[in-house]
């Protein structure tokens, strides 16, 4: 599954080259983060107003072709905001688009409140390349391959780092050897279900 941040030189290609080698798109979608670092262009923050939000979302969605559903690039500020996570939501079950939390914080509230609004949704398990080196790329690669073998599915999130390509073109053709298969990321997702606020 590719997550193709919007509006940049290559978005619109990446996207479709990617659907016509059969991969999964998803947009993934700037956030606010802890560390002020620089945001692209459609960024979302909390400290935007609910039609703003929405707006934003909504032109970032419409910015990539093919998009089946939604992670998160940096957003380790926005993803513990409640009243910002309830807006995202809210717009992807409107699109039957599925929600990925890539866990940038581990104080995010994201897939929390995804399963609150009935998103098919999950966490990512591992991070490939916080380090670029190929001995933690490979460190990491092992941890996903433990809790595949553990729990039954995992989901790793990487980078198209030289370091983590030159890694897994040699390491993807083994995992057949070990009866690991790789899947679009929705495979994982349980369906939409019918949206029903509580009530009292």
């Amino acid at each position: 599954t590719l997550a193709i941040i919007p509006h940049t030189p290559h978005s619109i290609s990446l996207a479709n080259a990617g659907h016509n080698s059969g991969k999964e798109i998803m947009l993934h979608a700037p956030m606010t983060n802890l560390l002020n670092k620089p945001l692209d262009e459609g960024a979302l923050s909390y400290d935007m107003g609910y039609f703003s939000f929405r707006e934003t979302l909504k032109k970032n969605l419409q910015a990539i072709p093919h998009v089946k559903g939604v992670n998160n690039h940096m957003g380790s500020l926005l993803t513990q905001q409640k009243a910002p996570m309830r807006w995202l939501m809210e717009e992807l079950y409107a699109q039957k688009l599925f929600f990925i939390d890539s866990r940038t914080s581990s104080e995010s509230i994201a897939w929390e409140i995804a399963r609150e609004e009935n998103i098919p949704s999950a966490e990512r398990s591992v991070f490939l390349d916080n380090h670029r080196d190929p001995i933690s790329i490979a460190r990491q690669f092992e941890k996903l391959i433990s809790q595949a073998q553990a729990q039954g599915t995992a989901i790793a999130i990487g980078h198209p780092y030289p370091e983590t390509l030159s890694f897994l073109e040699q390491a993807l053709p083994k995992l057949n050897n070990l009866n690991i298969h790789l899947v679009p990321v929705s495979s994982l997702l349980s369906p939409f279900k019918n949206h029903q606020k509580n009530t009292k």
